[in-house]
């Protein structure tokens, strides 16, 4: 069959699977709120198991039709594999590749595209630098924040959990944007980066490499570290486990789980 036809058929699949998906949210959002808003205008008991299992009876044929949907979609996805298509190889691999083998020049058109490359890395060290000075100083203040007792001291619940919110939330937002900021600055630069390596390795043709020292990590990879991290983490995990459930913390959790949960569904 030709690759048109078959990239075709495994369009549509995937159209008329994302159409029954939609279809099948929106059409729970629908009876969730009818639940809901019907049940506070009659009162008593609206999350008993047969109002919800009225509303919840409708939806029988719509999530049928999806599973039918994604059936066939699976179906067609192994008939018709997509045509191998062959891939530009990554600019940042290649980059980093071809970055030992800068040479050492000396004309005045090396120099000037040596430090308009050194720019590109430095603003890259600079970004990765403070993602990463921001995840820290993030994760000290929320274990701190977390480790006193005072701020969890409130009878209301919604208050202590907003407050954690107000109080930890920034420090993650500002690190996962700042560590966004990066990657997207290096996958966006990679291409202008590699242009100033090409230039440099022109520019400095037959000039010597700078030997700089690699270290050697190799042991990192060894399988006895490995499998010593991981029983490290489970035993660390299990004491703290035992000791929680031995200072009461475990229903301590259990009945804030219960609490939240019944406040989310309109019980609490």
């Amino acid at each position: 069959m030709q690759e048109m036809t078959v990239r075709k058929i495994r369009i549509g699949s995937g159209l008329v699977l994302g159409v029954l998906t939609g279809l099948v949210a929106l059409l729970f959002l629908i009876e969730t709120a009818d639940l809901y808003y019907s049940g506070l205008a009659a009162g008593g008991d609206i999350y008993s198991r047969e109002i919800v299992g009225r509303h919840l009876t409708r939806l029988i044929a719509p999530v049928a039709l999806w599973l039918a949907g994604a059936i066939a979609a699976f179906v067609i996805a192994v008939k018709f594999p997509a045509p191998a298509q062959r891939q530009k190889p990554d600019a940042l691999l290649v980059l980093a590749r071809m970055k030992g083998r800068i040479p050492q020049g000396t004309s005045a058109d090396f120099l000037q595209e040596k430090k308009r490359y050194g720019r590109f890395e430095l603003v890259r060290i600079l970004l990765w630098s403070i993602a990463a000075l921001v995840s820290v100083a993030g994760g000290i203040f929320s274990v701190v924040y977390l480790s006193d007792a005072a701020h969890f001291m409130a009878e209301d619940l919604s208050a202590e959990i907003l407050n954690l919110v107000k109080n930890v939330l920034p420090w993650v937002g500002a690190a996962f944007l700042l560590f966004i900021a990066a990657a997207v600055y290096e996958q966006v630069s990679a291409k202008y980066v590699l242009a100033s390596v090409k230039r440099l390795l022109v520019l400095g043709k037959g000039a010597p490499v700078a030997q700089k020292r690699q270290l050697d990590f190799a042991w990192m990879g060894s399988q006895k570290l490995r499998l010593a991290v991981w029983l490290a983490l489970f035993a660390v995990g299990a004491v703290f486990l035992v000791l929680g459930i031995l200072n009461g913390g475990a229903g301590d959790v259990l009945k804030k789980a219960v609490m939240i949960c019944t406040e989310c569904i309109g019980l609490g």
